[in-house]
């Protein structure tokens, strides 16, 4: 299938991608928490500071909540690769949602993503191969998230697509690996790290998705970071027998209190009062 290149205006820059960042991605239909948009732009900081550059991709865009900002991540000279079924979704076997180039494109418009370098495949990932991901992206992608297909089969297949593509110190962001909807994709996962479990390394657990690095050294980089970021919600565990961080959702109550609101109110006779009926009723 013919691929799609986009000629119009010039990046937004980094105004879109905080704008976006800060909930403009609740304004496209799709699945994304808000916790996995920080952890993201979290990793990309991390390869920004270690001089990794170079595209993304992903595979499975729906209407593009993710791969708008794996895009506005990118800067002038790094392309972005989004591949999935569009009009051929007789294709979609599993009905694991239904990508629209339709409203992919205005939302690209709406969030003022630089479409000259945007590259649109319509194609089943089981027909891909690495060396045409890469020429497609103008080089190895450092961001490649993986929600096509969910099962076993894809979900084995686009994690081989993604590590034969990635360039070295890149990340590998898997989505509904723990979403008991899609079983499949924990099957293929599994199955992927049974007889490759040293090519992609486990980094991190979290907000429905699950995110791997290309090369231990990388992973263990990551892995230290975001433990000194944002340790205190998270655990030190093991899968597949490597190290990995999960993140551990605060409660209500735990948001609320560590609210800078609430810490200017709970001295207040207000405050104190409703402290104390929190108090009565725990």
């Amino acid at each position: 299938m013919a691929t799609q290149t986009f000629r119009s205006k010039a990046d937004a820059g980094t105004g879109a991608l905080s704008l976006y960042r800060k909930g403009g991605h609740r304004k496209v239909e799709g699945w994304l928490l808000q916790g996995a948009v920080d952890t993201t732009c979290d990793l990309d900081e991390m390869q920004r500071h270690d001089g990794l550059k170079g595209p993304v991709c992903e595979i499975g865009v729906h209407h593009g909540r993710l791969f708008i900002l794996l895009h506005l991540l990118t800067s002038n000279g790094e392309r972005s690769l989004a591949i999935d079924l569009f009009e051929r979704q007789d294709e979609n076997v599993d009905g694991s949602g239904r990508g629209s180039r339709e409203h992919l494109l205005r939302n690209l418009e709406v969030h003022r993503c630089d479409r000259e370098r945007i590259e649109l495949l319509a194609e089943n990932s089981l027909r891909l191969d690495p060396p045409r991901i890469v020429a497609l992206c103008g080089g190895k992608p450092r961001l490649f998230s993986i929600d096509g297909g969910h099962t076993a089969e894809a979900a084995l297949n686009d994690l081989l697509l993604a590590e034969h593509s990635l360039a070295e110190g890149g990340v590998v962001i898997l989505d509904d690996y723990f979403n008991a909807s899609w079983p499949a994709v924990s099957e293929g996962t599994c199955e992927y790290m049974r007889t490759r479990g040293n090519a992609l390394l486990p980094i991190a657990i979290g907000f429905n998705k699950f995110f791997f690095a290309k090369g231990e050294g990388a992973a263990d980089a990551y892995r230290r970071r975001i433990l000194h970021k944002r340790g205190g919600h998270m655990k030190a565990t093991t899968v597949f027998n490597r190290e990995v961080l999960c993140f551990e959702t605060p409660t209500l109550r735990q948001r609320i209190t560590a609210d800078p609101h609430w810490q200017r109110f709970r001295g207040t006779p207000g405050g104190v009062a409703l402290r104390a009926i929190f108090k009565r009723r725990t």
